[in-house]
């Protein structure tokens, strides 16, 4: 997998990539879209997916400090190794791949305790432009959890399909 690729599916993966210049569709959407906007800027973070219907559960899969990203995906529970790359550049990718999303229908669904800590969770769904190459798709209703700090702390995809978990603290680079 060459690392255009690794950016692309990172970027479709963890939408907080990819919505850095997207305007607000409706007042309801900001919150959403602001945190978005902010963990894309954040100094340091560590993601972690889990897609159901692939073994091996939950695994991290992006360091992100500074402007390097460090990215490693797992087919059928096995990691490729760690890549090293400009994270300005997998945000570049993952912005293009969503030029035509939007988001709608987003809704508070108030706060809610996660890992100890106190979020507020919105319900939202996004839409692409047909027709146009790359777009994620969405089928359904996606949940996102925000912090006090307006940081993401997770999300979850329509559908099922799939999960992304963010931390902040103590982020360092792979050994």
């Amino acid at each position: 997998m060459n690392k255009a690729s690794v950016a692309r599916s990172i970027g479709l993966a963890a939408i907080c990539l990819s919505q850095l210049h997207l305007p607000a569709w409706a007042d309801d959407c900001q919150p959403i879209l602001s945190a978005l906007k902010a963990t894309a800027s954040a100094p340091a973070l560590r993601q972690y997916l889990s897609i159901p219907s692939q073994p091996g559960g939950e695994r991290l899969f992006s360091i992100q400090l500074g402007d390097v990203a460090y990215v490693a995906l797992g087919v059928g529970g096995a990691a490729s190794p760690w890549q090293k790359m400009s994270r300005s550049k997998l945000r570049a990718e993952a912005e293009e791949a969503a030029q035509s999303l939007t988001y709608r229908d987003c809704k508070s669904l108030g706060p809610e305790a996660l890992n100890g800590s106190q979020v507020s969770v919105y319900e939202y769904s996004t839409q692409d432009s047909p027709g146009v190459p790359g777009q994620i798709r969405s089928g359904g209703r996606s949940k996102i959890w925000i912090g006090a700090d307006g940081l993401v702390r997770k999300q979850d995809a329509a559908g099922g399909r799939g999960s992304v978990r963010y931390e902040y603290n103590a982020v360092e680079a792979p050994h």
